[in-house]
């Protein structure tokens, strides 16, 4: 079903903006907000999150560089003993390896140390080869990918808002040259009424009665102005107007490119970025209770060097072999972290569940919103139609004295009141088309269309 709107969103008798003003169209209004609304500005600086996550998440890859320089002094002799050392360490995070290279030299009163050693650190038990650091980059980077999502979800959110800001504009203009256009028709049958009177043919009650109904077109006339002037403010806020009142071509009140959308397209639950996030975030407290639960189990390491001792009693090189191992003894925290992540893990998956089903349902109402209030434009146009006609059938008939004037002033408040609910209807659906593109992640592109 390819909804076309093009008919039924003309709307009747509704007088343009001024061709001298500055029309404010979709495309450069979207093109102000990205450029001065700060709200715009606050949701792309998230992305920069990106560039950092998984490196602020992980153990540091820096080399460690250290220097150490000792004297010792005593009262019972003048020798003194210096210790001078130098020391270069790196991890490798990916597999869990440490490398170390140091060199000592110590001058005492009965000798002279000159060593050097170097080492070889690999985990075999715990972060075996690097295994929790590589299940915690997988981790990290699916906050990677969750960070990007949410920027484009609330990307999406935002347009969403200042959109139905600007069609809440256009429907502002609209009310406004609406109840404009009811006060000056007021004002013409008050005109006739006075030339009735004129000639003996109507009343004063008759024309207090066209008084009246001019003043009550004015007071909703200064009503929708002021109206205008908050939704007005509304949009320089977000355009960041400070000289200029922008203006649009309020004939209708949704593009013809939006009118075109093949609203049918329904995009696959497990397609939609708020499902991913959800899907992601079950990912990651599952790597999160795992790391967890290894994280008491025992630390068992693999040793190998070199030593080169050139002391001044002793020249000796040799290999290096050991096993290092230590055990967590009473460790609480470590248990009680374990316990926390498995509740993590049962919560995400609920949040999962939730989620499809939320989704699932949204669009199911969405969708039925949609088709009924479709229907519901066609009919307030329909109504606006034979209106129309009866309104001016009506009016000739009180020309000849067919119709008294409380017939005529029903008549033509239920003709502006017809008006301004077709315009309200078209807003209505505007607003649900812009959900349901956002329900089905489809905003953004359709926005990058114009």
């Amino acid at each position: 079903m390819k909804i076309l709107l093009l008919s039924c969103f003309m709307t009747l008798n509704v007088p343009l903006a001024s061709s001298s003003e500055k029309a404010l169209s979709i495309k450069e209004f979207l093109t102000l907000a990205k450029k001065n609304d700060p709200n715009f500005t606050k949701i792309i600086s998230d992305r920069e999150k990106l560039t950092f996550i998984v490196d602020l998440g992980l153990p540091s890859r820096k080399a460690v560089v250290s220097l150490k320089n000792e004297h010792g002094l005593s009262s019972s002799d003048s020798e003194n003993t210096s210790i001078l050392s130098g020391s270069i360490s790196k991890d490798i995070i990916e597999s869990g390896t440490n490398l170390s290279i140091s060199h000592t030299k110590t001058t005492s009163t009965d000798r002279k140390e000159d060593l050097t050693e170097i080492r070889l650190e690999q985990s075999l038990y715990k972060n075996l080869l690097g295994r929790d650091v590589r299940l915690k980059k997988q981790a990290l980077v699916n906050e990677e990918e969750i960070t990007r999502l949410e920027v484009l979800e609330n990307y999406e959110n935002y347009l969403d808002s200042i959109l139905g800001q600007y069609f809440n504009f256009k429907k502002a203009i609209i009310d406004k040259n609406l109840s404009k256009k009811a006060y000056e028709e007021t004002i013409k049958l008050r005109n006739n009424v006075k030339l009735k009177k004129s000639k003996k043919i109507a009343s004063q009650t008759d024309l207090d009665k066209a008084e009246l109904q001019v003043l009550v077109r004015k007071e909703d006339l200064l009503s929708k102005e002021e109206q205008l002037q908050t939704s007005t403010n509304s949009i320089q806020r977000i355009i960041g107007y400070t000289r200029a009142i922008p203006s649009v071509h309020a004939d209708n009140l949704l593009d013809k490119k939006l009118y075109e959308l093949n609203l049918n397209e329904n995009t696959k639950t497990s397609d939609l970025r708020q499902e991913k996030i959800s899907s992601l975030r079950q990912s990651i407290a599952t790597k999160e209770q795992t790391l967890a639960r290894r994280s008491y189990d025992p630390s068992l390491s693999l040793i190998g060097g070199y030593n080169i001792d050139n002391s001044s009693t002793t020249n000796r090189n040799e290999a290096i072999i050991g096993l290092k191992i230590d055990i967590p003894i009473g460790d609480t925290k470590s248990s009680a972290d374990f316990l926390n992540k498995s509740l993590s893990v049962a919560q995400s998956n609920l949040d999962l569940d939730i989620t499809i089903k939320d989704l699932e349902k949204q669009k199911s109402i969405t969708k039925a919103k949609l088709l009924k209030t479709k229907e519901k434009v066609d009919v307030s146009k329909e109504k606006l139609k034979l209106m129309e006609r009866i309104v001016r059938s009506e009016e000739k008939r009180y020309q000849y004295g067919k119709v008294d004037l409380d017939r005529i002033i029903e008549i033509n408040s239920d003709f502006f009141g017809y008006k301004a609910q077709y315009q309200s209807n078209i807003l209505d659906y505007n607003r649900i088309v812009l959900s349901w593109l956002s329900l089905n992640d489809k905003l953004i592109p359709a926005i990058e269309k114009f």
